[in-house]
């Protein structure tokens, strides 16, 4: 309760794009919704086992779970390699309009 309060007031004091406190922000701000995110997780799994809930229905939440988890994994991952510019994409990508309808082996 007390990081979706932390949330909605850090909303409230969020600097411009430009400022230089943004980058801690944005730190501060992406750490506190996924620890939000596995305390909900934990909650989830610890309500399913106070209502002695099936176990098929565990094992479905822990598989769509498992997907989202994949699922997150990768657009991180891939945020990762455009803030590092390791992506090897980018070297395939055209730089201007008339390098669209240019083709590897010339004109």
């Amino acid at each position: 309760m007390v990081s979706l309060e932390a949330q909605v007031l850090a909303l409230l004091f969020r600097p411009k794009k430009d400022a230089k406190l943004r980058q801690f922000w944005n730190w501060y701000h992406e750490s506190v919704g996924r620890i939000a995110l596995i305390l909900a997780v934990g909650n989830i799994f610890l309500g399913m086992h106070m209502a002695d809930a099936q176990h098929s229905l565990r094992v479905g939440y822990a598989i769509i779970l498992t997907l989202e988890l994949l699922a997150t994994l990768i657009l991180e991952f891939m945020v990762w390699l455009q803030w590092k510019k390791l992506s090897t994409w980018d070297a395939f990508a055209p730089k201007t309009k008339s390098d669209l309808f240019t083709f590897a082996g010339g004109a």
